[in-house]
């Protein structure tokens, strides 16, 4: 025991810093990011019949799967605009891919299993806290993790029916997981990749393994077809943003030394087990997914404006195979012909380990900074207050959910009318149109990348900048018109 006892309280520590985190930036007041608090307002826009699926600059939306805005439409409908409902929602469902996962590598031994959930918790600290973000990614995940566990056992099982319904139901959730966020496509190659190595042993059985790449296919050429708005905004959008090959070689490296421990974990296998064990299903099964995972993130990061989020499935994945290599350190920490002294120092070392594949930038992912966040401040709910009782047209572009809160009115995100045009907002006259039509502006100044509303624009569509009676806060600012604007269009940028 007490050669365990050093990782044991690292993953005690591990655990219980994911949990206040998550349990408490799920409850903060404002929006952690300007695409949540655009999430939020089209979604209430659904909710009220309104489309939100507009080609041209008519409304632009996010670039994710449609899935989210119609689950978030539905829940609104019971609890109202409310920004924990999608937080909720991403943190239930990264904590369930943990758990799945964890359970999968860990289930016949305690321990193992708490260092593989402390192990795959660096999907949530090395992302920025990604399990509560009011965005697709988590819940695509959870459903393709559901779908791989539905297709590994629809291959790996010998009788006829059950493997054919869960090829079906499999291939359905990833479908699900694409709604939500396309770049879980890259897991329909999974099953193929998988069964490849019995492809003499199990020819007709590979067979099945093409159902979740034609179901995938099927789907995205019918919203193509039957629904161009959305199709617009899930490929049309993304494409036009290039993917550096550099930064993908990059971010490559940047994975491997990032990431030692799996590094040390792989390096083992190859060594030691690999030609005994690389056939068996879990292996196969593990390894494919790492090949669907790691390149695909890849490829996200280094696309132009991808950031850490991206990275998750290839987290996951490395931390997964980190996770199935436990049980032969554990072997080695409870091997009592080794000596108390040798044990405990390899305990200490792996429980070091742990930490730095968790925590790769600490303390500052632990600290205040990180645990408070976001895109606003606590005197959002002032503002709130005050926009209620203006009289006229309030708009709140970057964050559209004080408006909507405020006044019930959503309207336009900037950050998504910027992305819809690759930030070139001379092709868009979209927010423009909305200043235009406002009696007060609500603006973000915290001097982020993402604020496109200038003091400029506003001046010259006739406002003035104005003051709010209850807060001083330098973060919003408060614009009132004073005149009509004149006909010229002023370019945002």
């Amino acid at each position: 025991m007490l050669p365990c006892a050093p990782i044991g309280l690292i993953i005690f520590f591990i655990v219980a810093a994911n949990a206040i985190f998550i349990i408490y930036r799920s409850r903060l007041p404002y929006p952690l990011n300007p695409w949540e608090a655009g999430i939020v307002a089209d979604a209430w826009r659904m909710m009220q019949g309104n489309s939100i699926y507009a080609v041209g600059t008519d409304h632009a939306t996010h670039m994710y799967g449609p899935l989210i805005t119609v689950v978030l439409a539905h829940a609104f409908t019971i609890f109202g605009p409310v920004l924990e409902v999608g937080r909720f929602l991403s943190a239930i469902s990264g904590t369930l891919v943990v758990l799945l996962l964890a359970s999968v590598f860990g289930r016949d031994d305690r321990l193992a299993f708490a260092i593989s959930v402390a192990l795959l918790l660096a999907a949530n600290t090395r992302s920025g806290y990604y399990f509560t973000e009011t965005r697709p990614d988590m819940v695509s995940l959870f459903f393709v993790m559901v779908a791989l566990l539905a297709l590994y056992y629809g291959q790996e099982r010998t009788k006829i029916p059950p493997r054919a319904s869960l090829t079906v139901a499999g291939s359905v959730l990833l479908v699900i997981a694409v709604m939500f966020k396309q770049t879980a496509a890259a897991f329909m190659f999974v099953p193929v990749l998988a069964m490849l190595p019995t492809l003499r042993q199990k020819n007709k059985r590979v067979l099945l393994t093409i159902v979740p790449i034609v179901a995938i296919f099927g789907t995205l050429t019918a919203v193509w077809y039957f629904a161009p708005g959305v199709w617009h905004f899930i490929a049309e959008v993304p494409a036009q943003y290039k993917i550096s090959v550099l930064r993908i070689a990059y971010m490559g490296v940047a994975l491997l030394t990032g990431f030692p421990l799996f590094v040390l974990a792989l390096i083992h296998w190859v060594f030691t087990d690999a030609q005994d064990t690389w056939q068996k299903p879990r292996v196969r099964w593990l390894l494919a997914a790492m090949i669907c995972a790691i390149p695909s993130s890849l490829v996200a990061t280094a696309k132009a404006g991808g950031v850490a989020n991206s990275l998750i499935p290839a987290i996951l994945s490395m931390s997964a195979s980190c996770a199935w290599r436990v049980p032969v350190a554990l072997a080695l920490l409870r091997d009592e012909r080794r000596s108390l002294s040798l044990r405990l120092v390899t305990g200490m070392l792996l429980g070091i380990l742990v930490f730095a594949h968790t925590y790769p930038d600490a303390p500052g992912g632990l600290g205040l900074g990180a645990l408070n966040s976001g895109s606003g401040t606590l005197d959002r709910s002032s503002v709130i207050a005050e926009a209620r009782l203006l009289p006229g047209k309030v708009i709140s572009p970057d964050d559209p959910t004080i408006a909507l809160i405020a006044k019930g009115y959503a309207g336009r995100t900037a950050v998504f009318e910027a992305d819809a045009v690759h930030w070139d907002l001379n092709r868009s006259d979209a927010l423009i149109r909305e200043i235009d039509s406002a009696d007060y502006v609500i603006t973000m100044q915290n001097e982020l990348w993402w604020v496109v509303v200038k003091d400029d624009v506003l001046k010259a569509r006739g406002f003035v900048k104005s003051t709010f009676k209850t807060t001083s806060c330098s973060v919003y600012e408060l614009w009132r018109r004073m005149q009509l604007p004149g006909p010229a269009i002023v370019p945002l940028h």
